[in-house]
């Protein structure tokens, strides 16, 4: 698919995060996960420059693609775990950046 605009892909993972921050008060959800998650993807974004590789482009936009769809491999939504999937996406994008202190701080929140 198309690369999209970086403002709109941090729009987006704030907007998702308001949403857990919301639903939270209601069912037990992973609020500390999806904090650190919200921090680490818009630390990536804002680290987007016109010299960052299409390649790291494209794994970062996946990584927020992930993150912003809740009904993906677990629904983000509906249990304490529903976010562990979007965590390992986080986790193995991080890492191919060689943001490992990113990695660090998003793994100390999975069980």
């Amino acid at each position: 698919g198309p690369l999209l605009e970086r403002d709109f892909l941090l729009h987006e993972v704030s907007r998702h995060t308001r949403v857990i921050e919301i639903m939270a008060k209601k069912r037990p959800l992973p609020l500390p996960l999806a904090k650190a998650l919200s921090r680490g993807l818009s630390e990536l974004l804002q680290g987007l420059t016109e010299h960052t590789p299409e390649e790291h482009r494209r794994l970062i936009q996946a990584a927020v693609q992930y993150y912003v769809e809740n009904d993906d491999d677990e629904h983000d939504l509906e249990s304490p775990t529903g976010l562990d999937d979007d965590a390992e996406v986080f986790v193995a994008v991080a890492d191919a950046l060689d943001r490992h202190d990113l990695v660090y701080e998003v793994a100390e929140h999975l069980s």
